[in-house]
Formats: structure tokens, C-alpha cells, sequence
């Protein structure tokens, strides 16, 4: 009895362990199948993860830009509050009122108001950046390339005059840049050919911070600082109507055309745009 119980339980221990060892052969099989042949399944997967990998970096990128815009952005409205001018003389935000201006490059200069917009206002130096003189071309560039736009971080723009801002700064509401070949003085505010210099010197001018610096010239008593060692006057960003010709203003006080390619007379004036807040 005891040897046919043993049997029994050999042969079922042997059933047990050959059902076994097919399932894992089966198993085995079929998972060596699904490893090494691809599915159609298996592309779509690769073809998502892919997907959306490109996807992920995009957004990691778009997600860099904006940052460093947010940065720019942000440095943009510290520097709208901070105090970058300081009264010298004059009244505030008025005309020809002059500033002393650090614009970022630790150097304090001398500037005065040419324009007042509701929220911006533009200043001018007092003085050419340098004696240098050069072509209007040239100036053009000078503001662009001389890195007075990355020096002078603490304002918003760095420009040549507008020979419209300085017409309207003098008062001269008859003339426009955009539509005449003529040039004006400041103290008459009208074509004056009559008398050499050009401008008539008799007529004291409230607008000589406009071209002071400038070099001397007999008869020329308009300038606050007339000096041998400055150019005759500045270039200003506007050409003349139909011409090879830009405006310039020269320092007995006009504002006058001459060709682009002038290189010897004129200079850098350069022109500051600063938020309200920061005078």
C-alpha cells in the first residue's frame, strides 16, 4: 500500500514538473518573439517617444527665451524708476533745462531737455561725444557701434538729434524737416543770409545750449564755451528732402543742409531717451 501511494505521488510530482518546464519553454519562446521582432506597436512607441522628446526640448527652449525676456524686462522697469539725471539748472521736464546725467557708464555728464512726451523725455549733451569729426554716414554708425547703446545701460536709447525735436525746442513752428531744402537760425528763426557768419550775430539767441562747444569763429558770440579745439557743429539722424544732404547744426546757430559725405566740419551729439521717473 505504502509503494503504491509512492508511486502515485512520483507520478504526479513528474506531471507537475513536465508542465512546468513546457509553460517555461512556451514562455521562453514566445518572449524570445516579441524581443526581437519588431511590431508595428513598437514603431507607433518609438515614434511617440520621439515625438514627444522634440516636443519636451522645444518647450525648453521657448521656455529659456521668455525667461531671458522676463530678465530683459525686468531690468527695463528697475532702471524706468532709477534716478539716472539730476537738475542743474532750470525748471523740471522744461526746455533746454539742463541735467547732470550718469547714463550708466559711471562718467556724469551735462545734458538738456530737447523733448517731453507724456511718459519719455529726450535729452542732448552739451558738447559732441568727441572733437572727431566724420561723415553722416559715419555718425550714423558711431551711435550704433561705438557701444554707447551697451555702455549706457541705464537709458532707454541712444540716437542723433531729430532736426525736428530742435526746430520745435526752438519754436520754430513754420519749418519742417520733412518738407523743405531750406535752412533757418535759431535767433531770427528765419533764412538769414545777410550778414557773414550766416546767422546775424547782433541778435542774441536763447538757444545757444544747442551748439555750444562749438569751435570759434569771429562774430560768433552766441556759444557759451566757443573753443579752437571742437568741431563746427553736429550731424543731426535727418537727411534733406530729395537730396544727398542731412541737417546739421553749425555754431554761429543755424540749422542748415550739407552733403552726407562732409567729413571734416562735423561731429556726435548724441541724444538720450529716459522715462520721467528716472529725472
Amino acid at each position: 500500500m505504502k509503494i503504491l501511494k509512492s508511486r502515485i505521488l512520483l507520478v504526479i510530482v513528474t506531471i507537475i514538473l513536465t508542465g512546468s518546464i513546457s509553460v517555461y519553454a512556451a514562455r521562453k519562446y514566445y518572449a524570445s518573439d516579441i524581443t526581437y521582432k519588431e511590431t508595428t506597436l513598437d514603431k507607433a512607441l518609438d515614434t511617440l517617444y520621439t515625438t514627444q522628446n522634440t516636443t519636451v526640448n522645444n518647450l525648453n527652449s521657448q521656455i529659456t527665451n521668455l525667461q531671458s525676456q522676463v530678465n530683459s524686462l525686468t531690468v527695463q522697469a528697475q532702471n524706468s524708476y532709477k534716478k539716472v539725471c539730476t537738475l542743474k539748472s532750470g525748471n523740471a521736464l522744461a526746455i533746454g533745462s539742463m541735467y547732470e546725467c550718469d547714463p550708466g557708464d559711471g562718467t556724469k555728464r551735462n545734458f538738456y531737455i530737447l523733448e517731453v512726451r507724456a511718459d519719455s523725455v529726450d535729452l542732448i549733451m552739451d558738447r559732441n561725444i568727441s572733437s572727431g569729426t566724420m561723415t553722416w554716414n559715419n555718425a550714423m554708425k558711431y551711435i550704433k557701434n561705438n557701444n554707447l547703446k551697451t555702455t549706457w545701460k541705464d537709458v532707454f536709447n541712444v540716437d542723433l538729434p531729430k532736426a525736428q525735436a530742435i526746430a520745435n525746442a526752438v519754436g520754430n513752428t513754420s519749418w519742417y524737416a520733412t518738407d523743405n531744402e531750406a535752412g533757418w537760425c535759431f535767433a531770427s528763426k528765419k533764412i538769414d543770409y545777410q550778414s557773414s557768419p550766416w546767422c546775424n550775430t547782433s541778435q542774441a539767441s536763447a538757444y545757444n545750449w544747442l551748439y555750444d562747444y562749438t569751435r570759434a569763429c569771429n562774430g560768433c558770440t552766441h556759444s557759451l564755451n566757443d573753443t579752437n579745439g571742437q568741431p563746427y557743429g553736429y550731424w543731426t539722424r535727418d537727411m534733406v528732402v530729395n537730396t544727398s544732404n542731412a541737417w546739421r547744426v553749425v555754431r554761429d546757430g543755424n540749422m542748415s543742409p550739407d552733403t552726407v559725405s562732409t567729413a571734416a566740419y562735423y561731429g556726435v551729439r548724441p541724444v538720450i531717451t529716459l522715462s520721467k521717473y528716472n529725472l
